[in-house]
C-alpha cells in the first residue's frame, strides 16, 4: 500500500509532465504570406475608419528624444486623459524622478518644473507662442488621442525664463 507522500509526489510529477506536454508545443502562425493582400487606400482609409475607437479615458507612457545643437537627450513619461476635461503629463530623464508636469484644462493649464524649481499657470497664449500655431484644449486633445487634425507645419521657439 502507498503511503502519503508517495502519492503525493505521483501527483505532482504527473502534473510537472502534462505541463510539460502542453508548453512544448509548437507556436501558432497567426497571418500567413498567402492572406496579405494589396488593398486601395480607400479600403485602408475606411477600415481604419471604422474601427477607431471613441476613447475616454487613457493611460500611458512616453519616450522621447530631444535633438538639439547636435545633442541628443531621451525623456520618458506618462500622460493621463480624461476626454473633454484634463490632459495631465509627468516628465523623467529616466530614472524615476519627475522634472516636470503639466496639467492643461478646458480653460487653463499648469506647468511644474521641478527641475529649476519654478511654475506656470496661465492660458492656451503661452502654447500659442512657443510653437507659432493657434492652440486650444481640443486641438492638442485631438493630437493625443490621434484624431484627424490637420497642420500644415509649425515652428517650435525656444524661450528662455518664460515662466
Amino acid at each position: 500500500m502507498l503511503n502519503n507522500n508517495t502519492i503525493m509526489i505521483k501527483t505532482y510529477l504527473y502534473i510537472i509532465a502534462i505541463i510539460g506536454i502542453i508548453s512544448c508545443k509548437a507556436p501558432l502562425t497567426v497571418i500567413h504570406k498567402s492572406e496579405i493582400k494589396n488593398i486601395t487606400p480607400t479600403i485602408l482609409y475606411d477600415s481604419l475608419k471604422s474601427n477607431f475607437g471613441n476613447i475616454e479615458n487613457y493611460v500611458g507612457k512616453f519616450k522621447a528624444t530631444i535633438k538639439h545643437d547636435k545633442k541628443s537627450n531621451t525623456i520618458y513619461g506618462t500622460t493621463k486623459i480624461k476626454r473633454d476635461s484634463i490632459l495631465w503629463f509627468s516628465v523623467n530623464p529616466g530614472m524615476g524622478i519627475e522634472i516636470a508636469r503639466a496639467k492643461l484644462l478646458r480653460d487653463s493649464l499648469f506647468v511644474i518644473d521641478r527641475f529649476n524649481s519654478k511654475y506656470f499657470k496661465g492660458k492656451y497664449e503661452f502654447i500659442d507662442n512657443l510653437i507659432d500655431m493657434e492652440a486650444d484644449f481640443f486641438s492638442l486633445q485631438s493630437i493625443f488621442l490621434k484624431k484627424k487634425i490637420m497642420v500644415k507645419s509649425f515652428k517650435l521657439k525656444i524661450i528662455e525664463d518664460e515662466f
